[in-house]
C-alpha cells in the first residue's frame, strides 16, 4: 500500500512539474522582455543572411561583425532593438554602430543635462544616403529636434554643403550651424568607424563609396 501511495504522489509531482514548464515556456512566448522592454512590439533584426548559403557582400561582412561582437539590446535614442557595438565611450558621449533590422548606422551620442544630441549616418550600398541630426529634449516642454540632409557618398567631405530634406523642431542653432555640426561629427564619425572596420574585418568604407581614406 505504501508502494502505491508513494508511486501516486511521484505521478502527481511529475504532472505538476511539466504543467509548470508548459505555463513557464507560454509565457515566455507572449511576453518576451529585454532590458525591462516587451520586444514583441519591435521588429526582429534580420540574421537570416548570415546562414542562407550565399557568399557575403561586403556591406553584410561588417553587419556580420556588428552582430557577432555587438550587444543584443533596445536602443532608446533609435527607439529599436538590435546589436549595439561600441565604438568609444566616456561619461557623456558614446560612438557606436548599431544594427536594426536589415539597415547598419553609425551614430554619436552626447548628453548634456535633460537634451541629448545625437548625429548619425545610414551605411548601405545605395549611391545616395542621409546624414541626422537629433536633439531630444527628456523634459517634455520642447519638441524633439530633427534635421536630415540627403547626399552622394562620393560628393561627401569634411566641407560638405547640403540642402535639407527635413528640418523641424525646438532649436536656437541656425540652419548654417547646425549643418556644420552635422558635416563635422557625421565626418569624424565615418573615419573612426573607417578605422575599426579596416583593423577588424579588412574593408574600407571606399569599398562603399566614401572618399574618406
Amino acid at each position: 500500500m505504501k508502494k502505491i501511495i508513494v508511486i501516486i504522489f511521484l505521478m502527481v509531482c511529475s504532472l505538476f512539474i511539466a504543467s509548470c514548464d508548459v505555463n513557464n515556456n507560454n509565457n515566455q512566448t507572449q511576453d518576451p522582455s529585454l532590458d525591462g522592454i516587451d520586444i514583441s512590439k519591435y521588429e526582429m533584426p534580420q540574421t537570416d543572411f548570415l546562414n542562407d548559403g550565399h557568399t557575403l557582400t561586403k556591406l553584410e561582412e561588417v553587419m556580420k561583425f556588428i552582430i557577432l561582437e555587438g550587444e543584443f539590446c533596445y536602443d532608446k535614442h533609435l527607439n529599436s532593438i538590435g546589436y549595439k557595438y561600441i565604438l568609444e565611450e566616456s561619461y557623456d558621449e558614446v560612438l557606436y554602430a548599431f544594427y536594426h533590422l536589415s539597415e547598419l548606422r553609425i551614430i554619436y551620442l552626447t548628453t548634456v543635462g535633460k537634451v541629448a544630441h545625437t548625429s548619425y549616418f545610414k551605411l548601405s550600398d545605395d549611391e545616395d544616403f542621409s546624414i541626422c541630426h537629433k536633439i531630444q529634449y527628456y523634459s517634455g516642454r520642447r519638441q524633439d529636434f530633427l534635421a536630415i540632409m540627403p547626399c552622394k557618398k562620393e560628393e561627401f567631405n569634411a566641407s560638405y554643403l547640403g540642402e535639407y530634406e527635413l528640418y523641424r523642431g525646438y532649436n536656437t542653432q541656425t540652419k548654417e550651424e547646425i549643418n556644420k555640426k552635422i558635416i563635422e561629427q557625421n565626418y569624424k564619425i565615418m573615419n573612426l568607424f573607417n578605422n575599426l572596420i579596416k583593423e577588424e574585418v579588412n574593408i574600407s568604407l571606399s569599398e562603399f563609396g566614401f572618399n574618406i581614406d
